[in-house]
């Protein structure tokens, strides 16, 4: 099945969770739109609704099709009950049935909005057959109702499926009280340790930590802060926010829409004025999540990093927070913290036609294999 146009909707049947006969089972709809422009008010309306994370809104997709390109494919895949919007998932179309989630590796989570777990799995079996060819979405919480009933419908129409974790993210759970969770989740002696470099750190100067919201000076704080974020092992590896001027432009487009909707937590640690450690937070729904934290490598053995999402945890602990999420993979600097980590899986529907067997083949043994498949699939259609 190709696309539906937005002005079109397909009714759901009985038996993929559409309307019944009585008359009392809601009318459910699936629409695609390209883009948001159409949907824009509604998309921020059901995610308010939804109390949806900032990972899977509108202003995050927006910003990474801007920097990594893809706006004139990316699609917007709804589902209505009785008119109203109640599920919605934006994915890259590709060529012959495929789409994929607009994702990479600065991509901490991906998913849906939708209001309950019926309406996210109703998306999860629209989306399976509008792409016959390939389906492949990458950092969805194994766990979810879109995740279960993706890979359920899949397996039902006969395709091939590969589900596989690509990411493990610590985190914390801010029970308790502070001292309480550093009494009990850190070690003395890492608690000993971070006492220890603090006092150190404080003989070469004054130091100083502080969390800004970016209301004022947000261009220049982030020169500052990315100045830091960039240098030493992270800009020699190209995985810095200054190391290309793509990536640079999404966290500051993701960080001037966080800051307007009044997420935006910038934290440094400055030494006599200057910043030695900075995180880039975004905090919102009883959740920190860190996108981006960095310190400046002259100044490792003292440890500004754990000095600073030292006082970051209390904070989070004092605004009442319920979680402070590392995000990014399982580091060892991150366990210090935590033992608690959240997975994140990649899943791939292969369709049994030439392209998507292509597909599957290509990842499987490698692209010489699946060329050669997608040859005979074209020799035999002729």
């Amino acid at each position: 099945m190709g696309l539906v146009p937005a002005a079109e909707s397909t009714p759901l049947s009985p038996r993929d969770g559409g309307p019944a006969l009585d008359r009392d089972e809601p009318d459910v709809t699936v629409e695609i739109s390209q883009g948001f422009a159409e949907l824009s008010g509604e998309i921020d309306a059901l995610a308010e609704r939804a109390d949806a994370g900032p990972f899977v809104r509108r202003g995050w997709f927006e910003a990474w099709t801007a920097a990594f390109g893809g706006a004139e494919r990316l699609h917007v895949v709804t589902v209505r009950r009785d008119g109203e919007l109640v599920a919605s998932i934006p994915l890259l179309r590709r060529r012959r049935g495929a789409f994929s989630s607009p994702t990479n590796w600065h991509t901490p989570a991906f998913g849906p909005i939708a209001v309950d777990d019926s309406a996210a799995g109703t998306l999860a079996t629209a989306v399976v057959e509008r792409a016959p060819a390939l389906l492949d979405v990458a950092f969805v919480a194994p766990e979810s109702a879109f995740a279960s009933q993706l890979v359920s419908k899949a397996h039902a129409e006969g395709r091939l499926v590969v589900s596989r974790p690509v990411l493990r993210s610590p985190y914390v759970a801010l029970e308790g009280t502070f001292e309480s969770y550093e009494g009990n989740a850190l070690s003395s002696k890492f608690r000993r340790e971070i006492r220890r470099r603090t006092r150190k750190l404080e003989e070469h100067g004054k130091v100083e930590i502080a969390f800004e919201d970016g209301s004022e000076r947000l261009a220049e704080l982030l020169d500052e802060g990315f100045a830091v974020e960039g240098s030493g092992w992270k800009d020699e590896r190209g995985t810095a926010i200054a190391s290309s001027p793509e990536t640079e432009r999404f966290y500051r487009d993701v960080a001037a829409w966080a800051q307007r909707s009044g997420w935006l937590q910038l934290g440094f640690l400055r030494l006599d004025g200057r910043a030695v450690a900075f995180m880039l937070a975004i905090a919102r729904g009883g959740e920190v999540d860190i996108v981006k934290v960095g310190f400046d490598p002259d100044w490792r053995k003292y440890g500004p990093g754990s000095i600073l999402t030292r006082a970051a945890i209390e904070r989070a602990y004092e605004q009442g927070m319920t979680r402070y999420d590392f995000l990014g993979g399982e580091d060892a600097y991150k366990l210090d913290w935590t033992d608690a980590v959240g997975e994140r899986v990649r899943i791939q529907a292969f369709g049994r036609n030439a392209y998507g067997l292509a597909g599957y083949l290509a990842w499987r043994w490698g692209r010489p294999v699946a060329k050669r498949a997608l040859e005979l699939g074209r020799e035999r259609s002729r």
